[in-house]
């Protein structure tokens, strides 16, 4: 028996899935994750600049035009100093002595809080400077209009490098154990920046309405003041409680997922078999106990990597006719991130050996053995030895070098690659095969989406990517819905899966896929003679509670209409 049931969708459906599923990768969870362990009110509710010296907090009111020093555990006012410009907008701790921003005279004036002596001023670039913080070396310096963030000399006000700003507006910057905190004041988030690439490597909600000043809390957290509620809240900067992953608010659905084979020829199948994948409980998702089927499944197994799938047998299918099955399921999906700093990450000799056998292995379309493949994998791994930055180095590069087109089914990697362009599936294909290449273990995991409301049908479906990233385990990667021009639209492709998306098919070995290459359902049958067979599926969402089933899975095909009329499904995105 062999499966060529496939049907191939246009590439309006496909453009519809992809830009839709970038919205949803955009919509945020309205839940701060950045929960504050504790928060200091402060004198004045006009903050533009935070820095702590490890005893006091230290905080610029441009209203008032002075430099607050206040208790750490109660926001009490123990001295003032005056700003040496009009309009301090960040302020910052050298370990000595602290610098202050100016926005009206574009210059960081350090001053010597003992004395309140300036004792050095340098100009600035840019011409709008907001957020400072000390590196250890230099001042890093974000500037509103340049929308980027300098590395400054404190000698002479000199750039030695720059990234992009990650969106929005960045108003407060904080140095913390090697990693750059930005805060960004219009989307009320907090991002973890790797200093020299600019990528952002996390993204928290902000503790309050209006983040400004931000600032290390000396014992691997942050402050972080707010414009609007005059208070500087600290908060962990890893609000995961050790398990690397957040989850935002859940929301409860009913799912039907129908999935249909047709013959419309004028011979039968004689044999044939449907295979439905199974979710299960991860981090993105909670399943109501087992699904309920019509009819029943003949068997369900479990393979090796864990997937369980359901299996439907039928005989002698003559034209025209249907073998239909419908599974339901009570879930909850939730917005979930992935809180990654590249210190943690361990290294590959900390991969458990089952999942470096299975998720560095080839596969057909991948071809790792390819030279042209190999030779690009070690291109862009370069020297890096932190499977975090390593994954994130590709995970870049497909990003910068591939443009989503559809251009037929499912190529292998490296024609992908060399042309530049693929679908959703490819550009996982492609990512998955870079990485195994690299020495990162990854695979691929499919989906049934939540489209358009809670009450919405989905026959298009969704892949993406997982790398294998010791403590954190697996971790999602989508560079197709990752492909933005800022540092913020990038990051939610990389550790972040929107609570609209039911995992339901997770890749294995090659001998352990049923579903060869696609997911959520296939089918394998045989039969002599002239069978016209069709096979597609659809799933019908509703929110948990409400009564009602979905439709026909199969619109005008379902009545023996056109093809045409009837919901696509071919297994990609």
């Amino acid at each position: 028996m062999r499966n060529n049931s496939v049907l191939y969708c246009n590439a309006i459906i496909f453009s519809f899935s992809c830009i839709f599923l970038t919205a949803l990768h955009e919509a945020r969870a309205q839940e701060p994750f950045a929960v504050p362990q504790r928060s200091i009110a402060a004198p004045t509710p006009d903050i533009t600049g935070l820095a702590y010296d490890g005893k006091s907090i230290w905080v610029a009111d441009w209203k008032e035009d002075l430099v607050y020093k206040l208790d750490p555990a109660t926001g009490k006012k123990l001295d003032t100093i005056q700003s040496p410009g009009p309009r301090p907008t960040g302020v910052a701790w050298d370990g000595a002595q602290l610098w202050v921003a100016d926005l009206h005279f574009n210059k960081a004036y350090r001053i010597d809080p003992a004395t309140k002596l300036v004792t050095k001023e340098i100009p600035l670039p840019g011409s709008y400077p907001l957020g400072l913080a000390w590196d250890g070396k230099m001042l890093r310096l974000a500037d509103r209009n340049e929308k980027k963030i300098f590395r400054v000399s404190p000698g002479d006000g000199a750039s030695f490098g720059e990234v992009a700003s990650p969106g929005g507006e960045i108003t407060g910057l904080a140095w913390e154990g090697g990693t750059l905190w930005a805060a960004n004041r219009v989307d009320d988030e907090l991002y973890a920046i790797d200093p020299e690439k600019g990528w952002v490597l996390s993204v928290l909600k902000a503790p309050g309405p209006y983040a400004w000043g931000l600032a290390p809390d000396g014992a691997g957290g942050l402050m972080v003041a707010d414009y609007a509620d005059g208070k500087v809240h600290v908060v962990a900067a890893d609000p995961s409680k050790g398990k690397g992953w957040a989850r935002g608010a859940g929301k409860e659905y009913a799912l039907d997922l129908a999935v249909d084979f047709y013959n419309y020829g004028k011979d039968p199948v004689t044999e044939g078999k449907l295979f439905v994948a199974l979710p299960e409980g991860r981090e993105n998702q909670e399943i109501a106990g087992e699904p309920s089927w019509k009819p029943s499944p003949d068997a369900v197994v479990t393979k090796g990597h864990g997937q369980r799938y359901a299996v439907f047998g039928f005989k002698n299918l003559a034209a025209p006719a249907r073998k239909r099955v419908v599974g339901s399921w009570k879930v909850k999906l939730f917005d979930v991130d992935w809180h990654l700093l590249p210190g943690k990450v361990q290294g590959a000799s900390a991969v458990p050996k089952d999942v470096a056998a299975r998720y560095l292995a080839d596969g057909e379309k991948y071809q790792i053995a390819d030279p042209y493949v190999a030779k690009l994998a070690k291109e862009i791994a370069g020297d890096e030895k932190n499977l975090l930055l390593r994954a994130r180095r590709i995970y870049e590069w497909v990003i910068d070098r591939l443009e989503y087109k559809l251009a037929g089914g499912w190529e292998p990697a490296p024609q992908v690659l060399k042309r530049g362009t693929g679908s959703c599936s490819e550009y996982t294909f492609s990512f998955i095969a870079l990485c195994r290449a690299a020495g990162i273990p990854a695979r691929f995991v499919g989906s049934v989406v939540v489209r358009k409301d809670d009450a919405s049908t989905d026959d298009v479906f969704h892949r993406w990517a997982e790398v294998y990233l010791p403590p954190y385990g697996w971790v999602p990667v989508d560079a197709n819905h990752g492909d933005k021009p800022d540092g913020r639209g990038r990051a939610l492709g990389f550790g972040h899966l929107d609570g609209r998306l039911l995992v339901t098919t997770v890749e294995g070995a090659p001998d352990e896929n049923p579903l060869g290459w696609g997911y959520n359902y296939d089918a394998v049958f045989s039969y002599k003679g002239e069978a016209n067979t069709l096979l597609e599926a659809i799933g019908w969402w509703r929110p948990a509670g409400k009564k009602g089933e979905g439709g026909k899975a199969c619109g005008a095909a379902a009545k023996g209409g056109s093809k045409k009329d009837a919901p696509c499904e071919c297994g990609m995105p």
